[in-house]
C-alpha cells in the first residue's frame, strides 16, 4: 500500500505522495480555498459577521437580514480557527496556534497582514485597543491594536495553571478564569507588562468569568458562582455539566455548555440566581452580548443568534449556516449541496465563496441535476422519504415544485433523459428493487417501474444501466422502460459502493469487511461488450465511497482523496493521495480544477500542477514560464532571504507580491527558494506542457 501524508492543518498546498505516472513527476494540488465548517466562534459589527469555522478558516457573512444567510467572503487559517473579534475593516482571528490580524475592508478577499504566536490558547477578547488571549498553559497574552494591521506585543503573564477565559473591567484589572488555580486578577503595569495581584482559590474549578456592576458571575463544571467585590460566593446555581461560558447581560447570566445547552438565570437578586429558560444553539462555543443579541457558535449547525427579552427569555434571531453536509453536485460554476436543505453556490473566480440560495425544510441525502432541476432523496413533509424536485433556473431562489413518497429505503440517485433511477442496496437481507420514475413533468413525477436488481449505486452511459451491488455487476437495457432486460452480469470482488462508466469500461469501488479488516478496492471492468462484462484488474486502496474518473485519473474519495492512474486499465495504480481536512465525501473535477466535498463544506483545488507538469512554474497563470515567473521567483528569494515558511500576504500586504502566495514559488518543496527551484524554472521555461 501507498504510504499516507497527513495535512497538518491547513495550509495553501497539499503534502502529496506522487509516483512518475500519467500524472507527471510533481503531482500537488493547490488548495485555492475551503468554504464551511463547525461555528467555532463569532464577531458581528455594523451587519458583518466574522466566524471562525475551525479547519474551515475564517468565513464573513453580511447579516444585515439574520433570517437569510449571505456569504461574502472566505479564508483559510494555517491551523484550526476557533476565535474571533472585530475591529472596523480588521478582523483578528485566533487558530490553535497564533493569533492573525486580517484585513476585511473587502469583505470577499479577506487575506491575514500580521501574526503572532500562540502556544494553547482558549478565548480572545477585545478590550479598547487591546486584544487579551487566554492562552493556557502559556496564561495570558495582550497585544496593541492602535494600528490594526499590526499586532503589537504589550506583555504576558504566566498563571502557572490554565488560563481558559479573560475579563477586562473599566478600571483596567484583568480577571483571568485558571480552571483549577482559581480566581486572578491582574494589572498593566507598564506598557509592556502585565503583574498578578491576587489570587482567589476555591473548591471549584474557574472555567469562565464574566464581569457586572458589582458583582463577578463564574461558571464551574456544573454551576455559576456569583462573587462580590470581595470575590466571595454569595449565590450558585445548579447548571446542566461540562460548562464551557458565562455572559452577563444586565440582569441576566447567561451560561453554555459543551453540548450546546444555554441557560439564563435571573440574577437581580445575585444570593439565589433562579432559572428562567433552557435555550439549545447546537454544540458549545463562547456567549457574546451584542447590543440586544446574544450570539454563540453552534457547531454544524452554524451560528446560532438570540434576542433578549425583559424576562431574560432568549428567542430565536436568526442565524448564519456555515456547515454544510450532504453529497453534492457539480455543474460548470455552480455547485448544489444538500444537507440540511438545499444550499446553491457560485463557484467562479479564485474562491469557493459564495452562497447564492438556500431552501430550507428537508433534509438531503444524494441529488442530481438535469435540465434547470435538482431531484433529490430527502426527509420532506412529516419526516417521510421522498423524491423532490427543485427548479433552479434562478439557483439565488430554489423552489421545490414536486415530491413523490417512497415506500423503501432509497440512497442513491441517478438520471438520464426524463427518466430517475434510485437504488437502495440491501435492507434487511433483502434487495431494494430499482425504482425507476418519470420525470418529465417535474411538478409531478410518476412511478414507471420497480426491477429487482442488486444496485447499491447506478451509472447510465449510451442507453445502459449499470447495477452494482453486492458482489455482482448487472448490465440493464432501457430501451424500453416498461420491459428493462438484463442484458448481461459479473461477479465482483465486494460489495459495490459507487461506480463510474469512461472509456468502455466501468470502475466500481467497492468495500469488503474481510477477515483481517475492512479492505477498499478499485476494481475495473471491461465493458466494450456489455452482454459479456468482464473482470480485468483489481487494486487495493485507501479510500472508495465515491468515485469520479476523468481521462486517464480515477479519482477516489473516502477519508482522503486517491488519484489512481488507469491509463493501463489492466494495471492501475495509486499515484498520489492526500487528506482534506475535513475529510473527503465526494469528488469532481471540471477541467483543470478539483471539488472536494468534506463532511462540512467543500474545498476547491487546481490540478495544474499534476496535469500540466510544465506549468508548476507558471506562477501567474498566463500558460507560459517566462520572465515574469522568474521575476517572481527572484523576488521571493531575495524577500524571505530563502525561507517562505509563510504565505506572503495579497495586494496591500507587506510584502505586496500582487496577490501571489509565495509557497507555490517553492517549486521543490524544501520551504526555501534558491537555485534547486530556479533549476526547475528555466527546466519549463516556455509554453505549458
Amino acid at each position: 500500500m501507498t504510504n499516507r501524508v497527513k495535512a497538518l492543518g491547513w495550509a495553501l498546498s497539499v503534502a502529496v505522495l506522487c509516483a512518475p505516472a500519467a500524472l507527471g513527476q510533481l503531482c500537488k494540488p493547490a488548495l485555492l480555498a475551503s468554504f464551511g465548517g463547525p461555528a467555532r466562534d463569532v464577531a458581528i459589527e455594523n451587519d458583518l459577521a466574522c466566524v471562525a469555522v475551525g479547519c474551515g478558516g475564517l468565513l464573513v457573512a453580511d447579516v444585515s437580514d439574520l433570517s437569510i444567510t449571505k456569504i461574502l467572503g472566505a479564508m483559510v487559517t494555517p491551523n484550526d480557527a476557533i476565535g474571533v473579534v472585530m475591529a472596523g475593516a480588521y478582523a483578528y482571528v485566533l487558530d490553535e496556534h497564533a493569533l492573525h490580524a486580517v484585513d476585511i475592508s473587502d469583505p470577499s478577499k479577506p487575506f491575514i497582514v500580521d501574526s503572532a504566536s500562540s502556544s494553547d490558547p482558549y478565548r480572545i477578547i477585545l478590550k479598547d485597543n487591546f486584544i487579551y488571549v487566554a492562552d493556557g498553559d502559556a496564561g495570558i497574552k495582550r497585544f496593541d491594536i492602535s494600528d490594526p494591521s499590526r499586532l503589537e506585543f504589550r506583555g504576558a503573564l504566566n498563571t502557572n495553571g490554565i488560563a481558559m477565559d479573560v475579563d477586562v473591567a473599566e478600571n483596567g484589572a484583568i480577571y483571568i478564569s485558571d480552571f483549577n488555580k482559581g480566581l486572578k486578577i491582574a494589572y498593566p503595569v507598564s506598557p509592556d507588562s502585565l503583574a498578578l495581584v491576587t489570587t482567589f482559590q476555591y473548591p471549584f474549578s474557574v472555567r469562565a468569568v464574566s464581569l457586572m456592576d458589582d458583582f463577578i458571575v463564574v461558571a464551574s463544571y456544573s454551576s455559576i458562582r456569583v462573587l462580590d467585590k470581595n470575590y466571595q460566593e454569595i449565590g450558585v446555581a445548579p447548571t446542566l455539566r461540562l460548562l464551557h461560558d458565562v455572559l452577563v447581560t444586565g440582569d441576566f447570566a447567561h451560561s453554555v455548555n459543551y453540548n450546546g445547552n444555554i441557560q439564563t438565570f435571573d440574577i437581580r437578586n445575585p444570593a439565589a440566581p433562579q432559572l428562567v429558560e433552557l435555550s439549545g444553539s447546537g454544540e458549545g462555543a463562547p456567549l457574546k452580548e451584542l447590543g440586544e443579541l446574544v450570539v454563540t457558535g453552534g457547531g454544524t449547525k452554524g451560528v446560532a443568534v438570540f434576542s433578549g427579552g425583559a424576562e431574560g427569555d432568549l428567542n430565536s434571531a436568526g442565524g448564519i449556516a456555515t456547515a454544510f453536509g450532504g453529497n453534492v453536485q457539480f455543474d460548470k460554476d455552480l455547485a448544489y449541496v444538500g444537507g440540511a436543505g438545499l444550499s446553491t453556490f457560485q463557484l467562479n473566480g479564485e474562491s469557493p465563496v459564495e452562497l447564492l440560495g438556500m431552501y430550507s425544510g428537508t433534509t438531503i441525502g444524494d441529488l442530481v441535476i438535469s435540465g434547470g432541476y435538482v431531484y433529490t432523496i430527502g426527509l420532506g413533509d412529516n419526516s417521510t422519504l421522498q423524491l423532490e424536485s427543485f427548479d433552479v433556473s434562478n439557483p439565488a431562489a430554489p423552489a421545490k415544485v414536486g415530491a413523490l413518497l417512497l415506500g423503501a429505503p432509497y440512497r442513491g440517485i441517478s438520471i438520464s433523459d426524463s427518466t430517475v433511477y434510485l437504488c437502495g442496496g440491501q435492507y434487511n437481507h433483502d434487495p431494494t428493487p430499482l425504482l425507476m420514475i418519470d420525470v418529465s413533468d417535474p411538478a409531478n413525477p410518476m412511478p414507471i417501474a420497480a426491477v429487482d436488481v442488486d444496485a447499491n449505486a447506478v451509472s447510465i452511459a449510451d442507453g445502459l444501466l449499470y447495477a452494482a451491488g453486492d458482489f455482482v455487476l448487472t448490465v440493464l437495457d432501457l430501451s424500453d422502460p416498461f420491459n428493462v432486460e438484463i442484458v448481461g452480469e459479473v461477479e465482483l470482488a465486494a460489495r459495490a459502493t459507487a461506480i463510474d462508466i469512461a472509456n468502455g469500461f466501468a470502475y466500481v469501488s467497492s468495500f469488503c469487511n474481510c477477515a483481517d479488516g475492512p479492505h477498499p478496492s478499485l476494481e475495473i471492468i471491461d465493458i466494450s461488450a456489455p452482454t459479456n462484462p468482464v473482470s480485468i484488474a483489481s487494486l487495493e486502496v485507501d479510500s472508495g465511497l465515491k468515485i469520479h474518473v476523468e481521462d486517464d485519473i480515477a479519482y477516489l474519495a473516502g477519508g482522503l482523496v486517491e488519484f489512481v492512474d488507469v491509463s493501463d486499465q489492466t494495471n492501475p495504480s495509486v499515484a498520489a493521495m492526500f487528506y482534506p481536512s475535513g475529510g473527503s465525501v465526494d469528488v469532481a473535477t471540471f477541467g483543470d480544477f478539483m471539488f472536494v466535498k468534506t463532511t462540512w463544506g467543500f474545498e476547491k483545488y487546481s490540478l495544474a500542477p499534476c496535469l500540466h507538469p510544465g506549468c508548476t512554474s507558471d506562477f501567474n497563470d498566463d500558460g507560459v514560464t517566462d520572465g515574469t515567473d522568474l521575476s517572481m521567483l527572484l523576488q521571493s528569494w531575495y524577500l524571505g532571504g530563502g525561507l517562505l515558511a509563510e504565505p506572503i500576504a495579497p495586494n496591500g500586504g507587506p510584502n505586496n507580491l500582487s496577490g501571489y502566495a509565495g509557497p507555490q514559488i517553492d517549486l521543490t518543496d524544501d520551504n526555501l527558494v534558491n537555485g534547486a527551484d530556479l533549476a526547475v524554472l528555466l527546466a519549463n521555461w516556455g509554453p505549458c506542457r
